[in-house]
Order: structure tokens, then C-alpha cells, then sequence
């Protein structure tokens, strides 16, 4: 989107971080479309960051983080809500992740089913990253059952018609790859030459960064 983009970072050391922090600082005292933007992406940034600290000092971050979003939320237009609902998402997944065992479970349990009814396409976007980190760190029937609910939630994406059937076309594929993982050697490679089809028409339906990785992904795996 580009009034709201979602911020993906290739190189995530701490000098490339701190120098995506540098140059979004460098507009936060702008006015207009720069200023806007920039407090659009430094909270992605500065959570990535936070997660690089103690235990402790990311908690405390990761919560002033997660209340700069809901004021920001606060501020916007009814219509551009979900943007930051589903930023919220994604930056309590990313707090999630940095946990372990059951806390980190239940965690996610809870992350998940509050996702679950969602309709607006951002948020079911959302809700697949959820149950596909969920996913990866389950195993046998438990990671395939999440994998079913990434499906279903492809399933509401694809309804949309337009973008939303691109984008679950893009998301199919990557939820291959993980089911690839999960498979014997033998039924590996069919699961990851349908991702690679899925993928290679998403790209070309939506030549983006995000896709290009997914694609070289799935070619390294059946190389």
C-alpha cells in the first residue's frame, strides 16, 4: 500500500537497522507526506531493534512501541484502521517470538483467536503470518492443523477478488513451502513445484520484493 507500506527488511543487523532509523528520524520533523510516513515506519524499525536488547529492556520497549501505534491508530480515518490493527498484530507476534516453550504458545494461542474473525483483508493477511510462525514452530498434526487454518484464511483472502486474489495466491505458496518442510523426501518435491507455480504467478501478477524472495526460496529448495 503505498499510503501505508509494510516495511520488510533485508538486511536486519544492528548497523542496517540503526541506519533505517537515522534516515526515517531525519523526517519525523517534516510536515505532510514525508512526516506521515516516517511515523508510519519507525515503529516496524525500532521493534526490530527493541528485540535485539535484554529480555527485559525489549519488553519495555516493545510496549511503548505497541501504545505509539494505538495513539497513531487513534488518529486515523476509520477506513485506515486496520492498517494499524494489523501492524499491532505483527508487532505482537513479533514480542511472541522471542519467547519459548508454553509461554510462547499460549501466547500465540491467544494472538490467533483474536484474529479469528477477522474480515478485513489486511487483518486476515495478518492473521496467516500468526498461524504460519505458529506453524513453524509445531510439529506433525499440529503444524499441518495450522497450516488448514492458513488455507481457510487464503480461502476469505481470494474472495476479495483482485489484489486479495493475488495476494492469496502469493500466500498459498508460501504456505507450501512450509508444508514441503513437513513432508517425507519422496512427496517433498510435488509440494514445492505447486508452491513454485503459485509463487512465479503471484510474481507475475504483483512483481514486488516480498514475492522475488519467496520465489528464489522455492527454487533453492527443489535445486
Amino acid at each position: 500500500d503505498p499510503t501505508y507500506p509494510r516495511l520488510r527488511l533485508a538486511d536486519t543487523s544492528s548497523d542496517g537497522l540503526r541506519a533505517w532509523r537515522d534516515v526515517i528520524a531525519d523526517h519525523l520533523d517534516d510536515s505532510g507526506d514525508d512526516e506521515r510516513l516516517a511515523r508510519w515506519l519507525a515503529p516496524a524499525v525500532d521493534a526490530a531493534l527493541a528485540l535485539e536488547l535484554p529480555p527485559r529492556d525489549a519488553a519495555r520497549h516493545m510496549t511503548d512501541i505497541v501504545a505509539d501505534v494505538a495513539r497513531l491508530k487513534a488518529s486515523m480515518a476509520e477506513s485506515d484502521r486496520p492498517h494499524a490493527e494489523a501492524l499491532l498484530a505483527r508487532l505482537h507476534l513479533a514480542n511472541i517470538e522471542r519467547l519459548s516453550g508454553a509461554t510462547r504458545l499460549f501466547a500465540i494461542r491467544e494472538l490467533a483467536a483474536g484474529l479469528a474473525g477477522a474480515v478485513d483483508p489486511l487483518l486476515i493477511d495478518a492473521r496467516i503470518d500468526v498461524l504460519l510462525a505458529w506453524a513453524s514452530w509445531s510439529l506433525g498434526a499440529a503444524a499441518s492443523a495450522r497450516l488448514d487454518e492458513a488455507e481457510t484464511a487464503c480461502d476469505a483472502l481470494a474472495s476479495e477478488g483482485g489484489e486479495g486474489g493475488d495476494r492469496a495466491r502469493r500466500r498459498r505458496g508460501e504456505i507450501l513451502l512450509h508444508r514441503a518442510a513437513l513432508c517425507r523426501a519422496d512427496a517433498r518435491l510435488a509440494r514445492l513445484d505447486e508452491a513454485q507455480r503459485l509463487l512465479d504467478e503471484a510474481y507475475r501478477c504483483q512483481p514486488d520484493a516480498e514475492t522475488a524472495l519467496l520465489v528464489a526460496t522455492a527454487v533453492e529448495r527443489r535445486a
